[in-house]
């Protein structure tokens, strides 16, 4: 399986839909395709919703885009399901970023975790 990468915008923050696996053979088109508009955001989004598979590598990248400037960016990861959430979890990288249900909580969760 492979992965698709949709760009867009969730309330003025970069958002980008992935849908497919994120592992070691798609993650070079991933950072590819957010490392242009990433540099400049001080927020990004994920839409995980539709990712069945995040390996080791995929998870590097995740973590990776958190800390792309050095001091760290907030992330948010969309996921409807608790298989990501819980990878977070076992790995000790749920307090990296920042987990919501769906894509209309994007702009509350980045000003929850401002305040």
């Amino acid at each position: 399986m492979g992965l698709e990468i949709t760009p867009g915008t969730a309330d003025g923050v970069p958002l980008f839909v992935l849908e497919g696996e994120l592992d070691i053979y798609t993650v070079p088109r991933f950072r590819k395709a957010v490392e242009d508009i990433v540099l400049d955001a001080s927020h990004i989004a994920l839409d995980l919703s539709n990712v069945a598979l995040v390996d080791s590598s995929g998870l590097g990248a995740l973590l990776r885009l958190a800390q792309t400037d050095g001091r760290g960016r907030p992330v948010v990861l969309v996921c409807h399901g608790p298989s990501i959430p819980r990878l977070l979890e076992l790995t000790k990288l749920a307090d990296r970023f920042i987990v919501v249900g769906n894509v209309s909580e994007i702009a509350t969760a980045f000003d929850a975790s401002e305040s």
